[in-house]
């Protein structure tokens, strides 16, 4: 029942009193109902973001443990090593699916004379000059987001890349 309460003239030449309603319980309700879509947009947007940030920083940690597997010796960071590399890489991002592995190498003379290819940088490294070898891994991984949002893409790539020197 709601109650009602005399009200105050309103002023000059007012012929009696005017009732007024005193009820707004329901206001309250009506603002929760307004914002809450923009709330709920504003939570999922966050949910989305901290998604995407995780797995952005969880591939690239899973980078460097491919790395640091492949930086042990020649023999792991040999080109024909990659299943073991991908392997290490994708034991340390347990939680993601997808990942897709590239391991390249490069040498160069500690003399810092050029090597054009690993295979023949033992003749072309003279002298007291050693070979110095750096394996770099490079990942890649589609990820979508929750929500489909107006100028996002639908599927977002995640890259990274370690690079070290192999310890001889």
């Amino acid at each position: 029942m709601k109650r009602l309460r005399q009200a105050k003239p309103s002023g000059a030449g007012t012929s009696g009193r005017r009732m007024a309603l005193c009820n707004d319980h329901g206001s309250s309700l009506v603002e929760l109902a307004l914002c809450m879509p923009f709330l709920l947009l504003l939570l999922v947007g966050i949910a989305d973001f901290g998604w995407i940030a995780y797995s952005y920083i969880e591939l690239g940690n899973a980078t460097n443990a491919g790395a640091q597997y492949a930086a042990q010796s020649t023999t792991y960071a040999a080109p024909n090593n990659q299943p073991a590399i991908s392997a290490a890489v994708n034991n340390d991002a347990a939680n993601l699916s997808g990942i897709t592995t590239t391991v390249t190498n490069t040498c160069t003379c500690s003399d810092g004379s050029a090597v054009s290819s690993c295979l023949n940088a033992a003749t072309t490294c003279t002298g007291t000059a050693r070979i110095i070898t750096n394996v770099t891994v490079t990942t890649s991984m589609p990820i979508s987001p929750f929500i489909s949002w107006t100028g996002i893409p639908t599927s977002i790539t995640l890259h990274g890349q370690a690079t070290m020197r192999v310890e001889e």
